[in-house]
């Protein structure tokens, strides 16, 4: 399956809502979904398009374009240029991209690579799971897990049953917006009984199931 989408708009230099001193950057800069201080007009650039929210940092020297990341296909791009090559982006960083929200504070993939330096000041995290075809769809020129396939992962993430709630809610946002079905991620599950924390994947989709 592959998801292609109109091109994103200009960003910067198009938004009305930020000064125009500031939106003089050139046409090439404009349609890149991540910027670095040194494509800004200015070194405090970053800080004040962050202010008018036309800029989301990533570091303390970049960031992507927000109007970027207000459509699926603009946000494949935005990772794209963050997830290794050859990957397939899975977990909190794929809920992402069929979601939106904040940026993740990981990057995830899957890959039978590791992969030490940080990017953007974040971890690229590995898993190194079966992930068939059918569990793959391509967003433009980015390989991304299935909504479905993407609950799972979330669902057996370590910090699933410790955090605030937060990927609670992001799963139910995923298969609300997807209608993904309990039953989809049971199935998935079951097809891979020895993964880590499948028993506790299982009983959180068994009492959606059930509600």
């Amino acid at each position: 399956m592959i998801i292609n989408h109109n091109e994103v708009g200009n960003g910067i230099a198009a938004d009305p809502h930020v000064p125009a001193r500031l939106r003089t950057i050139d046409e090439q800069a404009a349609r890149k979904p991540l910027l670095s201080d040194k494509e800004l007009p200015g070194p405090l650039s970053l800080t004040i398009l962050s202010g008018f929210g036309a800029m989301s940092r990533l570091d303390g020297n970049s960031g992507y374009q927000t109007n970027h990341a207000g459509t699926l296909y603009g946000r494949s791009t935005i990772v794209q240029k963050i997830a290794p090559h050859g990957t397939i982006v899975c977990a909190l960083t794929a809920a992402w991209i069929w979601v939106g929200g904040l940026f993740p504070e990981t990057v995830d993939v899957i890959s039978r690579s590791h992969y030490r330096a940080p990017v953007h000041d974040r971890k690229i995290r590995v898993f190194n799971r079966k992930s068939p075809y059918r569990q793959i769809v391509r967003v433009g020129d980015l390989r991304v897990t299935t909504p479905a396939r993407t609950v799972c992962d979330l669902a057996l993430l370590p910090e699933h049953s410790s955090d605030d709630g937060t990927i609670g809610r992001i799963i139910m946002d995923v298969m609300m917006e997807y209608r993904v079905l309990p039953a989809d991620c049971l199935d998935i599950l079951g097809e891979n009984p020895f993964w880590p924390r499948v028993a506790v994947a299982r009983g959180l989709f068994e009492e959606l199931e059930q509600s």
